[in-house]
């Protein structure tokens, strides 16, 4: 598939004072027979997972497992709900949210199961 010029949209070179010639709106495509075994439009396929690429994370940094394995166990100890946690362990729905993935995980197990035989007498 090429890429066509738009009907309202005209190739004129016409110089105006003050402003650069004009330029087509659209970008050409690349030589097919440059890239032979890959399709037309591959070079326009982005990466399903924009955050996927090696680099500094965006956004703000994920809390702490320990401070959510302490939220819990606060929590457990107190018999409180999670939205009486208090603020040192940070907002209580993330302190739910990473809780329910350990949980789904298998994790909270492993975890609980260490600190349990770590708590032993010996």
């Amino acid at each position: 598939m090429t890429c066509s010029p738009c009907p309202d949209e005209k190739e004129s070179t016409v110089e105006r004072p003050g402003r650069p010639a004009a330029t087509p709106r659209h970008s050409p495509e690349p030589p097919v027979d440059s890239l032979p075994n890959l399709p037309r439009n591959a070079l326009r396929i982005r990466p399903a997972h924009p955050g996927s690429e090696e680099g500094p994370r965006r956004g703000r940094p994920r809390t702490d497992i320990r401070t959510i394995v302490d939220a819990a166990l606060y929590k457990t100890r107190t018999a409180i709900t999670w939205r009486e946690l208090p603020a040192e362990f940070g907002s209580w729905q993330t302190a739910l949210r990473r809780h329910r993935q350990l949980v789904a995980s298998s994790q909270w197990d492993e975890i609980t199961r260490t600190l349990a035989e770590r708590d032993l007498p010996q």
